[in-house]
């Protein structure tokens, strides 16, 4: 049969076909860590970079609307909505009618309501009706 150090000899290749084996299977599992953090970081990379994009919109934006109120348009437009005018111009204030709630008796059925059809859309369109038609 075989002898004694060709037996050895084939031991030993299966000790180090396992060693090298399990080695690889270590550095596999090693190496699919690393690859997980790696796509882990990535993706907090591109993340980052997307809040940074839009902080930089934002701020371009805010930038440009402190452009506006330090104008001289934003000063005007601010005194116009609260009621001053430029030397020479006399300001308008619109001030609108006011209403009469009570309803007219004569013309309306008890509980308020309109005697006829043609009552309510003269009120719909036109309002109440003066006492003098």
């Amino acid at each position: 049969m075989f002898s004694r150090k060709i037996r050895q000899n084939i031991w030993i290749s299966r000790i180090l076909l396992i060693l090298s084996g399990f080695l690889a299977v270590y550095m596999l599992v090693g190496f699919g860590r690393l690859f997980r953090v790696y796509q882990h970081q990535r993706r907090e990379l591109e993340q980052i970079e997307q809040k940074i994009q839009a902080a930089r919109e934002e701020q371009t934006q805010l930038q440009s609307l402190l452009e506006y109120a330090q104008s001289d348009a934003a000063a005007e437009e601010w005194a116009r909505e609260n009621g001053m005018a430029k030397p020479g111009e006399v300001p308008v204030v619109i001030i609108a009618p006011s209403v009469d709630l009570e309803p007219q008796q004569s013309r309306r059925m008890p509980g308020g309501a309109p005697a006829s059809p043609r009552e309510m859309w003269w009120e719909l369109f036109f309002g109440k009706r003066s006492p003098e038609f």
